[in-house]
């Protein structure tokens, strides 16, 4: 009986590891083509929750500015405003050692929570973050 020579010789056992390496080295191409995707699809919808939450903080600052302007607030007032998903929460304190006004805010928009505190000094009529 005469052997037959090459690559396809199932007796010798070249057909079953090629073939499992095949299939492993597919399978690893799979699944890091699809972990890459997830990753890119994540850090792209993690920089539109921090855009989101810069859009919205500016949109508070706004209102703090326009509200502390309009003489319309209260030593230890609290406030909450609602935009797209998002909550804000707004304390208003006046401390009359500086004649200024802190002003807390805290942010949620889906699963970040933002806390800040600002300070609005009537001389300068500016919205900045508390450093104290």
């Amino acid at each position: 009986m005469k052997r037959k020579r090459g690559v396809l010789n199932n007796k010798k056992g070249y057909v079953l590891p090629y073939t499992l390496l095949l299939m492993v080295l597919l399978l690893n191409i799979f699944t890091l083509s699809l972990r890459l995707y997830l990753n890119e699809v994540m850090y792209y919808e993690k920089k539109h929750n921090h855009y989101q939450i810069m859009v919205v903080e500016e949109r508070v600052k706004r209102h703090i500015i326009n509200k502390i302007v309009t003489n319309q607030v209260v030593n230890m007032e609290k406030e909450t405003i609602y935009y797209e998903h998002t909550s804000c929460f707004i304390l208003y304190l006046y401390d009359y050692t500086r004649n200024d006004w802190k002003v807390n805010v805290t942010i949620r928009y889906k699963e970040i929570k933002i806390t800040r505190d600002y300070l609005y000094t009537s001389e300068t009529m500016e919205l900045t973050i508390d450093t104290s």
